[in-house]
């Protein structure tokens, strides 16, 4: 051991090992580290207020008792303390901690009645009055939530193995992209928490600002091919094709948010259309242009495992709206550069 606590000038012991310290319902445990001037300890009689701790930087051998007394107690130089080699603390014993008087631990207000002095007594049985009450507050708070964890959990489990869509198209397409899917539900599935409510498209800029690059016809059949591209290699995680028209540090983002989030899964969507592109802010630069679109789209989107079942999403086609900037060079060329929700 490299350091120590010397305890009122008399007891030495390391920083992690466990004291009784008493208090106005009993005796908590503290370690060593946490006691401070003023805190009570306990001997075979009295208790021993703390009047001076020092803390020590110099080697020094100590001892772990393997198993002392049947709740591991013992008197260390006339105070009480707790084995920490022994059970009882910091894994397994009782739900409720001991009362301990005059050197004896007392496992719960029945056994306070052997207590002769009425003070303690009290004391003792207010302990375990205060710890029934807090435990009761906590299974008061914990059961309704276990509870509808365990719905939902039964929800998904009674889905469990059902047909997802009968779409053949869709189940043709999926098994190109997963080849072990089964067309069922998970039995964790749920619902995605995306927000699949299309905004109005507001005003769009002046054609005029863009018109260097393209006509808005032109602009949004150019916007579409790379929505389709970017939604086919999401699909089929080919994040090496994405490094040809998405730029960092977007490129590097999108990478680690599909391995965050999905890992070994696949987020297939299918049949992805934009229904407008509509131009809300253009950036003109020396040699390129920064444009910023309101993509109204839709498509279906679900999420399926490494073994094939559905874990969230539905068959069906749902509507969506997206924020795009697009970076093009001056050769036109369009590039992806950010998306927001």
């Amino acid at each position: 051991m490299e350091d120590y606590y010397v305890i009122n000038n008399k007891i030495r012991v390391t920083g992690t090992h466990p004291f009784f310290v008493a208090t106005p319902y009993g005796s908590a445990i503290k370690q060593v580290s946490d006691l401070r001037i003023g805190d009570k300890l306990t001997n075979e009689v009295n208790i021993i207020p703390i009047d001076s701790i020092q803390h020590l930087y110099n080697k020094a051998t100590v001892y772990n008792l393997v198993d002392v007394t049947p709740f591991n107690n013992y008197f260390a130089d006339g105070i009480l303390v707790h084995n920490k080699g022994g059970g009882g603390f910091g894994g397994g014993g009782s739900s409720s901690s001991p009362y301990i008087y005059g050197g004896r631990s007392y496992t719960s207000s029945s056994s306070c009645d052997a207590i002769l002095d009425p003070t303690s007594k009290k004391q003792c049985q207010d302990h375990f009055f205060w710890d029934g009450v807090f435990s009761s507050i906590f299974i008061i708070i914990f059961i309704p939530f276990y509870l509808l964890s365990y719905l939902f959990k039964a929800k998904s489990f009674f889905r469990r193995g059902k047909t997802f869509t009968d779409n053949q198209d869709v189940i043709d397409y999926t098994k190109m992209i997963v080849p072990t899917f089964t067309n069922a539900y998970d039995g964790y599935y749920s619902k995605d928490t995306e927000n699949w409510t299309p905004m109005i498209s507001p005003p769009q800029v002046s054609p005029a600002l863009y018109q260097n690059l393209a006509t808005p016809d032109v602009l949004r059949e150019k916007v579409q091919r790379l929505y389709e591209r970017y939604e086919s290699d999401w699909t089929n995680k080919d994040f090496d094709a994405m490094k040809s028209y998405i730029k960092e540090p977007y490129y590097s983002k999108q990478k680690q948010i599909f391995e965050s989030s999905f890992g070994d899964n696949f987020d297939v969507t299918y049949q992805p259309k934009i229904l407008s592109a509509t131009p809300l802010k253009v950036d003109l630069k020396v040699d390129c242009e920064y444009v910023k679109l309101q993509i109204n789209g839709e498509m279906i989107d679900f999420e399926v495992s490494s073994s094939g079942t559905v874990l969230s999403g539905v068959p069906s086609i749902r509507g969506f709206t997206e924020y795009w900037q697009v970076f093009v060079d001056m050769d036109k060329n369009f590039y992806l550069t950010d998306i927001e929700n």
